[in-house]
C-alpha cells in the first residue's frame, strides 16, 4: 500500500500525506456503499411474502409484528389448576342442584364449506417487486396522472406524503428515510379540491378477506389511487391479524402485507364495531385527519369505470368540460372520466359556496358515499342504539329535518361509474388489472359461455420480462363487466334477506378454530341478526313508527307545514298495537 501511494504522489506530484488521506477516504466511501448494498439486498430477499394456502397463516404480515410470541405463550411454562378444583372455587352448589339440571344437548356439527383458495396468487409469488408493482397498475386509461391537467395550477405543498408503499423498501425512497416528495402519487385535480390534499375512500371490513380485496382491487383498477384507499378492519381480532396468527379459513383473516403491496393502508379499531358505530369511527377518523370530506364503501362491490362509453381522452377537451359543468343534471363530460375523477368532479360541485348545505351524495344508493363530515357531527352522529339495518333510515331522516341536502346519482349521465353489489369472488382477482393470461370467471357462474371471445391485444411484454413465450391476451373491459354483471344477479337470485345472507358471502369462511379470537361462524351470524332485530324495536320505540318512511309519517301528522320531528324522538306513542301486532323489530314496514 505504501509502495502505491508513493508511486500516486510522483505521477500526481502532490505530497504523500494527502495522497494517503484521498486513498483512505476513497477506502471508506467505497466500504460504506458496499455495506448498504449488502443490507438493502438481504432486506429484499427477507421481505415477507403472503400466505398460499389454508394451511400457511399470514406469517408475512406486518415482520416485525411477526416476531412477538402468540398470545398466553409466558402462561404455557405455569401450572395448571384441574378442571375439577376450578369448578369447585368457581361455583357453589349442592347435590339436589345439580341433579335438577340436564346435561347440554348439543347441535348437529357444522357441515364444512369448501376451503377457500388465495384469490390472487400473484401476490403470494416470488416476482420481483419492480415487475409485481407494474402489474398491479390501473389500465391505461384510468390512471390519476391522465386528469392531472384539470386544474393546472398544482401546489406541491400537499404532495409530501409519508411513503407508506410496500414497494418503497426496494427503492432509493427508504421509509427510514422519512418523507419524500411524491408528485406522481396524489393527482393535481384533487388537490385544489380538499385542503388535505387526499380524497379518502374508507372501506370497513368485518369478515370475509377474498371479498374485500376483490373490492380494493377493482377501485384501484378503476383509477382509485391506492394512496387514498383506507381498508378500516373491525373485525375484534385486535392486533392478531398484523401479527398473522390467523389463517385464510378463518373469516376475521386480512392480509397486512398483501395490502401494503397494493400502496393500501390499514386502519384498525378496538373491538368489533357494529355499523352505526364504524359510520361514527369513520367521522372520527376525519375529524383526526382534517378531512372535511371523504368517501365511504361497502366491501362487497366490484367498480369499474365507463371504459365502453368514453374509449380516448382528451386533456384540453376534459378541461373544457370540467368547467362547463357544474350541477349534477349536466354532469356527462365531452370526454373520458374514470370513476375516480367523476367522484372528484362530484366533490368539487358540492365545495363551491354557492351550493346548498348538503351531507351525503349517493352513488348506487349508499354503495359509494360521499360525506360531509360536519352535516354528520352536527346532528350528534349516528345513533349507536340502532346498530345495523334501520339506523340509515334514522341518519337520513334526522339530516333531512335538519335542512341538509342529500342527493344520488342514479341515471348513468350523472353515475361515477358501474358499482355492482356482488357475493362472490373472481376465481382470479387479477384480471380486474388486466394482467396477460388471467382470465374473469367465478365458481357457479350460470352462463359461463357468455364471455366476449373478442380479447384486446395485450402490451404486457413492456411490463414485464418474465417467460415472454407464455404471454397470453389481457382479460378485456366488455367480458370483466359482463361477469360482474353475473355475478350480481346470482346474489339476488337467492334474495337480500337473512336466507340470502346467511348463504352468501358473509357465510364463506368457516375455519379458524384453534385459533385466537375464534368465534363459530354461525353463531356469530346469527348473533348478528338478532342484533338486527333489536335494532330494528329500538326504532320503532324512537319514532312511534316500524319502518323507514318516517318522513312521509312526519309531513301528515301534527307539523304538517314543515314535516319535521328532529325534536321528538323518544317522545311519540306508537302507532300499532305491541299486544296484537307483536313488537318493534317485525312488521309494519320493516
Amino acid at each position: 500500500m505504501a509502495r502505491a501511494v508513493i508511486d500516486i504522489a510522483k505521477l500526481s506530484h502532490l505530497p504523500t500525506r494527502p495522497c494517503y488521506r484521498l486513498l483512505l477516504a476513497c477506502f471508506v466511501l467505497t466500504s460504506a456503499h458496499l455495506f448498504f448494498s449488502a443490507s438493502l439486498t438481504r432486506w429484499s430477499s427477507n421481505s415477507p411474502n403472503a400466505s398460499s394456502d389454508e394451511a400457511t397463516k399470514s406469517s408475512a404480515n406486518a415482520s416485525s409484528m411477526t416476531a412477538l410470541p402468540p398470545y398466553g405463550a409466558e402462561d404455557a411454562r405455569r401450572p395448571v389448576v384441574p378442571q375439577a378444583k376450578l369448578l369447585e372455587d368457581f361455583l357453589t352448589w349442592n347435590e339436589a342442584e345439580i341433579a335438577s339440571m340436564s346435561p347440554p344437548v348439543f347441535l348437529p356439527p357444522i357441515v364444512p364449506s369448501p376451503p377457500i383458495i388465495d384469490p390472487f396468487p400473484l401476490l403470494s409469488s416470488n416476482l420481483m417487486p419492480r415487475k409485481l408493482r407494474r402489474l398491479l397498475q390501473a389500465p391505461e386509461i384510468n390512471r390519476p396522472s391522465h386528469f392531472r391537467h384539470l386544474h393546472p395550477s398544482h401546489s406541491q405543498e400537499f404532495t409530501h406524503q409519508p411513503s407508506r408503499s410496500y414497494f418503497s423498501r426496494f427503492g432509493s425512497n427508504l421509509k427510514s428515510f422519512g418523507r419524500r416528495l411524491n408528485p406522481a402519487a396524489l393527482s393535481s385535480y384533487h388537490s385544489s379540491l380538499n385542503p388535505t390534499g387526499m380524497a379518502p375512500l374508507l372501506i370497513g371490513f368485518t369478515r370475509n378477506w377474498p371479498m374485500l380485496l376483490q373490492c380494493v382491487s377493482s377501485y384501484i383498477a378503476a383509477g382509485w389511487p391506492a394512496e387514498e384507499i383506507y381498508v378500516v378492519e373491525t373485525t375484534g381480532t385486535m392486533d392478531a391479524n398484523e401479527r398473522g396468527l390467523l389463517g385464510l379459513q378463518n373469516p376475521f383473516y386480512l392480509n397486512w402485507t398483501q395490502l401494503g403491496m397494493l400502496g393500501v393502508s390499514v386502519v384498525s379499531t378496538p373491538t368489533l364495531l357494529t355499523f352505526s358505530q364504524l359510520q361514527n369511527f369513520f367521522a372520527w377518523t376525519a375529524l383526526q385527519r382534517g378531512w372535511t370530506e371523504y368517501f365511504w364503501s361497502h366491501q362487497n362491490l366490484m367498480v369499474f369505470s365507463y371504459e365502453h362509453r368514453r374509449p380516448s381522452y382528451s386533456p384540453a377537451a376534459t378541461a373544457k368540460s370540467d368547467k362547463s359543468s357544474n350541477t349534477f343534471e349536466n354532469n356527462e363530460p365531452e370526454e373520458y372520466r374514470s370513476l375516480y375523477a367523476n367522484a372528484l368532479h362530484t366533490l368539487r360541485q358540492y365545495r363551491d359556496p354557492s351550493h346548498p348545505k348538503w351531507a351525503h351524495h349517493f352513488f348506487s344508493y349508499d354503495h359509494l358515499t360521499l360525506v360531509h363530515r360536519d352535516a354528520i357531527l352536527s346532528v350528534g352522529g349516528w345513533d349507536t342504539h340502532i346498530p345495523f339495518y334501520g339506523t340509515d333510515c334514522d341518519m337520513y331522516t334526522r339530516l333531512m329535518w335538519a335542512g341538509y341536502t342529500q342527493n344520488e346519482s342514479t341515471a348513468p349521465a350523472t353515475g361515477a361509474g358501474h358499482i355492482l353489489d356482488v357475493s362472490t369472488v373472481l376465481d382470479n382477482t387479477g384480471a380486474l388489472f388486466r394482467i396477460p393470461g388471467i382470465k374473469a370467471s367465478f365458481p357457479g357462474d350460470p352462463y359461463p359461455r357468455s364471455r366476449n371471445q373478442e380479447a384486446e391485444p395485450s402490451s404486457a411484454e413492456a411490463v414485464t420480462a418474465q417467460d415472454p413465450s407464455k404471454f397470453t391476451e389481457a382479460e378485456t373491459y366488455t367480458n370483466l363487466l359482463s361477469t360482474a354483471r353475473r355475478m350480481e344477479r346470482a346474489k339476488y337470485a337467492r334474495g337480500n334477506g337473512y336466507e340470502g345472507r346467511i348463504k352468501s358471502w358473509q357465510m364463506k369462511q368457516q375455519g379458524g378454530q384453534g385459533e385466537p379470537f375464534y368465534r363459530d361462524p354461525e353463531g356469530f351470524g346469527t348473533g348478528v341478526e338478532m342484533w338486527i332485530e333489536t335494532g330494528r324495536a329500538v326504532f320503532s320505540e324512537k319514532w312511534g313508527h316500524r319502518g323507514c318512511d318516517l318522513a312521509r309519517k312526519w309531513a301528515t301528522g301534527k307539523n304538517k307545514a314543515t314535516g319535521n320531528g328532529l325534536n321528538d324522538a323518544w317522545r311519540v306513542e306508537r302507532d300499532w298495537d305491541a299486544e296484537k301486532e307483536g313488537g318493534g323489530g317485525t312488521g309494519g314496514g320493516w
